[in-house]
């Protein structure tokens, strides 16, 4: 199951306002991003080829992944493990974050 994912194209998926290096490479050019809702402003201003949208926590296109803040950069790697292994698993990762956070400081 793990093996053929690690034989698909790399994903970028900075969080949260690491979409700003995304965007300077250029690969924000065109497709929705979103960032920090404090910062959204500023990367419009700095790249208006990039159609960024502060509403919203997470944007997946594909290989090309953005989220807008800290907790919705963890959403983001939950949807990334639903995407790769299925819902029963996010929803184990779920868990055992939860009960880890239980247990003391997380």
């Amino acid at each position: 199951m793990i093996g053929p994912r690690l034989k698909s194209p790399p994903r970028r998926s900075p969080r949260p306002t690491g979409a700003f290096i995304l965007a300077a490479t250029g690969l924000l050019d065109g497709p929705r991003a979103t960032t920090h809702w404090l910062a959204a402003p500023e990367l419009s201003r700095r790249y208006p080829a990039i159609d960024v949208d502060p509403d919203v926590p997470y944007i997946d296109n594909g290989n090309l992944l953005t989220s807008a803040g800290a907790v919705a950069g963890i959403d983001l790697c939950l949807h990334m493990i639903r995407r790769d292994f299925g819902a029963a698993v996010a929803l184990n990762a779920v868990g055992m974050a939860h009960w880890r956070c239980l247990q003391g400081p997380c």
